[in-house]
């Protein structure tokens, strides 16, 4: 007998990324008063994925899988590296290990675990890839990087917009800091578009017709 059937699972884990959500709306807008926080591509991403989740979208899931899969794996590797071997090998979740970092700040940011997961028993539930995964992924980096960029309210390097010159931004594409920052933005949506969306995605669809769900 199974714990909870397919529609069931995929309402309550939902919830749960909801609530989630809800509770890095409101400790960003209330408590650090840094409302454009809310434009990092991982808080994002549990919106997406809560929707995704309530509604069943396979276009929505696949979008957020092929968005999130190396951003948020590289979080977990960062995480677990700091708490099991007290060594980040990345210096992307080195910020919750500090001890001056809030405990609520700490208990939020366990999102950045569950993201992936989720969506992944999502497209497993309902046993679906969307061919424009990929698109939908597109559109949402691009839309949420510009808006990290005109509404530029927080202390941090929201989706790496700004130049630096060390830190975890230089994971990414560190050679587009040659160019002006909205022509930056479009050509790192191009590239991951194309070097890790489409990939992804069309990886996504072998597996699926392999498996055949589709």
């Amino acid at each position: 007998m199974g714990i909870l059937k397919g529609k069931d699972r995929l309402f309550y884990l939902g919830l749960f990324t909801f609530f989630y959500w809800l509770a890095d709306t409101y400790y960003k807008i209330f408590i650090l008063s840094e409302p454009s926080k809310l434009f990092w591509y991982s808080s994002v991403g549990l919106f997406f994925v809560s929707v995704g989740l309530f509604r069943r979208s396979s276009l929505l899931l696949t979008a957020m899988f092929c968005m999130l899969v190396i951003n948020e794996s590289i979080w977990t590797l960062s995480f677990f590296s700091n708490l099991l071997l007290k060594n980040d090998i990345f210096y992307v979740a080195s910020y919750a290990f500090n001890p001056q970092y809030p405990k609520l700040g700490l208990f939020i940011t366990m999102y950045h675990l569950a993201l992936v997961p989720s969506a992944i028993i999502g497209l497993i539930t309902i046993k679906k890839i969307h061919k424009f995964g990929w698109f939908l992924a597109f559109v949402v980096a691009l839309t949420f990087a510009y808006l990290a960029y005109f509404f530029p309210d927080s202390k941090e390097n929201i989706n790496c917009i700004q130049r630096v010159t060390k830190g975890s931004c230089e994971l990414y594409f560190s050679f587009l800091y040659n160019y002006d920052k909205p022509l930056r933005i479009f050509l790192a949506a191009i590239l991951l578009m194309i070097l890790v969306y489409i990939p992804i995605n069309i990886l996504l669809l072998k597996l699926a017709k392999k498996l055949k769900w589709q």
